[in-house]
């Protein structure tokens, strides 16, 4: 009896040091560390990724009998630990907060610098505090946040215009919904792909995504939702196609094709980002449903960006977006090497000429990936193309904030490469720079962390480039 009931008994205590692991990390990162103190921070983080791989590999294993239910559940109550706190490894969330409490009370929030605004009588009037202003970063620039996602901003001043904390809680619902959405979607889209549905386990359980999503109150979690929620569409209405369910299985039905559209465009409404894989479509869908497509993305992106443009609206965006290529900088890799290259050859840093080629070296790098002929149009192709598009176009950035790589994460379950999970594990020595002050990063990490990166990518595509080119062949 004893030996029938063991595998119950290692079911449950593996479940429960996970958990338990888990929950102590989560709880010692999220409440009791700050981001000045990096080496707390990478010890609490190499933990959880170390408890992370464990459990995902053994919950991957043939005959394994945790289902995906559980996986689901598990998910959740992890993204609930960290709900009742301010953010304390992102200032992110302050602009968020600022950029809501503009909409509020009336007023564009791409048309205001806050350096401007906290001067004027209304800021005080209307709660502006000079708490939440100094808690910002980056008060001398235009917000460049789209409509969808100021939108979502704006419900938490709204519900809690004098709570820091309450407003956290309030997006934090926001991203906890677009995950519960998305751990929903994940078996669906995977069974859909002839994959195995616990796959999702990568996603679920990764440190990363709970910490720099749900922790940090990044909007990529919402984004993610609809991106996939797009394709997922897409394959239920017959218009994108699966080895198992050929064009000639399946009669295209045009409300999955309305109902994409719609969730696509809240994507790009949330993050700018999903644009980037419009072109790739082209191949899927042919030419007339594909112009169509980016036709009625365009069309509904321009609605929602209705109701704040104005004649200066385009500058001051333009503005901002440029700061993206010409000025920022963090965790760069290419860039970094021209960077220092412009140091020896000029004495100055070029990143105003680096930045713009890049820029148009990812763009076109982007669109030939996207546009590369393919021989069957079935949807495992499409993913494949928008995770190495997406991995080029930061390869080239001259800025990768931790949470960007989160897309490239949740594209990766329906994959076989791991590396976007590896390089999630690495991003944590990012947090370095903000233990310095001013901030600044160790050129020696962000080496390391693209040397491990690079060659686990290049061990990949080694290994699976026979599977890669049979699925060129299907």
């Amino acid at each position: 009896m004893a030996l029938i009931g063991q595998p119950r008994v290692t079911l449950n205590l593996r479940l429960v040091i996970f958990v338990l692991g888990s929950a102590i990390g989560y709880i010692w990162v999220s409440y009791f560390t700050h981001r000045v103190w990096f080496y707390q921070f990478i010890a609490l983080y190499a933990g959880l990724f170390g408890v992370y791989g464990w459990f995902v590999h053994w919950v991957l294993k043939p005959g394994n009998v945790v289902s995906v239910r559980q996986i689901q559940w598990l998910g959740v109550l992890l993204r609930l630990i960290p709900l009742w706190m301010i953010p304390n490894l992102s200032d992110d969330f302050f602009r968020f907060y600022w950029d809501g409490k503009l909409l509020v009370n009336g007023y564009n929030p791409y048309l205001l610098l806050p350096k401007d605004f906290i001067l004027t009588p209304e800021a005080s009037t209307l709660g502006f505090t000079q708490v939440l202003y100094e808690a910002m970063n980056s008060p001398t620039h235009y917000t460049i946040y789209p409509p969808f996602n100021q939108a979502l901003f704006a419900t938490a001043p709204w519900l809690f215009p004098h709570s820091l904390l309450g407003g956290a809680v309030v997006m934090r619902c926001w991203i906890i919904l677009g995950e519960i959405g998305l751990l929903w979607l994940l078996p669906k889209l995977l069974q859909m792909l002839g994959k195995p549905p616990k796959a999702m386990a990568w996603y679920v359980f990764n440190p990363y995504i709970v910490l720099e999503l749900t922790a940090n109150l990044h909007f990529e979690g919402v984004m993610i939702f609809m991106l996939l929620l797009a394709i997922y569409w897409l394959v239920k209405g017959g218009y994108l196609h699966t080895t198992s369910h050929p064009p000639k299985d399946r009669q295209a039905q045009p409300i999955y094709f309305i109902l994409s559209v719609v969730a696509f465009t809240l994507a790009v409404n949330t993050k700018l980002i999903p644009l980037i894989f419009l072109p790739a479509l082209f191949w899927f869908l042919g030419f007339k449903r594909s112009l169509l497509y980016y036709s009625l993305v365009g069309l509904l992106t321009a609605l929602l960006f209705m109701f704040f443009i104005t004649p200066d609206f385009i500058a001051k965006f333009q503005d901002s977006f440029n700061l993206y290529f010409q000025k920022f900088e963090f965790n760069a890799s290419v860039y970094y090497v021209l960077r220092w290259i412009g140091y020896q050859t000029h004495g100055y840093n070029r990143i105003a000429f680096f930045g713009i080629v890049l820029s148009i070296i990812a763009s076109l790098g982007a669109l030939a990936m996207a546009l590369y002929p393919v021989r069957k149009v079935v949807v495992h192709q499409l993913l494949h193309k928008m995770l190495f598009i997406l991995t080029f176009y930061y390869l080239m950035a001259t800025i990768v904030h931790p949470w960007y790589i989160s897309v490239i994460v949740g594209l990766a379950v329906f994959t076989p490469y791991r590396f976007p999970m590896v390089w999630s594990a690495m991003l944590g020595l990012t947090y370095y720079a903000y233990s310095t002050t001013p901030y600044q990063e160790n050129l020696w990490l962000v080496a390391v962390e693209y040397a491990v990166v690079l060659g686990w990518l290049g061990m990949e595509l080694v290994r699976h480039w026979p599977a890669r080119r049979s699925l060129h062949k299907l």
